[in-house]
C-alpha cells in the first residue's frame, strides 16, 4: 500500500467532511463539555414549565436538519445559541438547548449520548426507541460502557439515516470534488488525459460516472434496507 497517497486521501476526506481541522477540535472540547449553557436563554416568557411541552417547544422550534445542511460539516456540536438563531438542527442540537432550557428553570435531567442520538432524559419522560439508556456512551457527566450488542443492532436498524448523514445530506460540489480527487490520487498516471479535447471528454465522462455512481450508492443501500 502507498502510505503516502493513503495520507493524502485520510487528509482529503477529513477536510471535505469536517471542513477544517478546527471543527474537529471543536467538535471533540464540546463532546467532553457540552456546551449546555442556560444564559443564553434569554427570553423564556413563551417556554412552558412542564419539561415534556418544553420538549415540544424545542422539537417543534427547531427544525430537524443534517449538519452539512446546517453546519457545512458532517457532524457538529452547536451551542444553544447558534441553535436558536438558526431554527434547525439535529438531535444533538435540540438535546443541548433542551438540557439549556431546563438548566434555566431549574428541572432535573441527564444528558445522554450515544454512537447514533443524543437525548434528555427527565422525571416521567416517555423513553423512545433511541432513547436506550443501555446504548449511552455518556451519561451527565460521565462515560460508561454501552451494550455493544444492542447498540450495533439500532446503528443497523437506522443505516439509511447515516448515509443520508454522511452522504446525503453532502453538497454536490463536495462530491464531485472527493470523487475527482480520489480518481487523480488512485488512478495511475499512464490513465491521465492528454490534450484540452481529452481533458474536456475526461470531465464529462466523470461526471456521468459520479451520477451513476450516486445512483447505484442509493440503490444499494435502499437494497439492504428493504432486506
Amino acid at each position: 500500500m502507498d502510505i503516502k497517497k493513503s495520507l493524502v486521501t485520510l487528509a482529503l476526506v477529513i477536510l471535505i467532511l469536517f471542513s477544517s481541522p478546527l471543527t474537529i477540535y471543536k467538535n471533540y472540547q464540546r463532546l467532553q463539555n457540552p456546551p449546555i449553557q442556560p444564559q443564553s436563554i434569554e427570553n423564556t416568557s413563551d417556554i412552558p414549565d412542564n419539561p415534556q411541552k418544553i420538549e415540544d417547544w424545542v422539537e417543534n422550534n427547531t427544525e430537524y436538519q443534517y449538519d452539512f445542511k446546517v453546519h457545512g460539516s458532517v457532524w457538529y456540536i452547536p451551542t444553544p445559541e447558534q441553535t436558536l438563531k438558526k431554527g434547525k438542527g439535529d438531535c444533538k442540537a435540540r438535546a443541548i438547548l433542551l438540557a439549556s432550557i431546563f438548566e434555566r428553570k431549574g428541572i432535573d435531567y441527564e444528558l445522554h449520548v450515544s454512537m447514533f442520538h443524543w437525548w434528555v432524559s427527565y422525571e416521567d419522560n416517555n423513553d423512545t426507541w433511541s432513547e436506550d439508556k443501555s446504548t449511552s456512551l455518556k451519561k451527565g457527566d460521565e462515560w460508561t460502557m454501552p451494550d455493544l450488542s444492542r447498540t450495533v443492532e439500532k446503528m443497523w436498524s437506522v443505516k439509511e439515516e447515516f448515509y443520508k448523514m454522511i452522504w446525503g445530506s453532502m453538497p454536490n460540489l463536495r462530491q464531485l470534488f472527493l470523487l475527482t480527487s480520489l480518481a487523480y490520487i488512485w488512478i495511475p498516471t499512464k490513465f491521465y488525459p492528454k490534450g484540452l479535447e481529452n481533458m474536456i471528454n475526461y470531465r464529462s465522462n466523470l461526471k456521468i460516472c459520479f451520477l451513476k455512481f450516486n445512483s447505484l450508492l442509493k440503490k444499494k443501500v435502499q437494497s439492504l434496507i428493504d432486506k
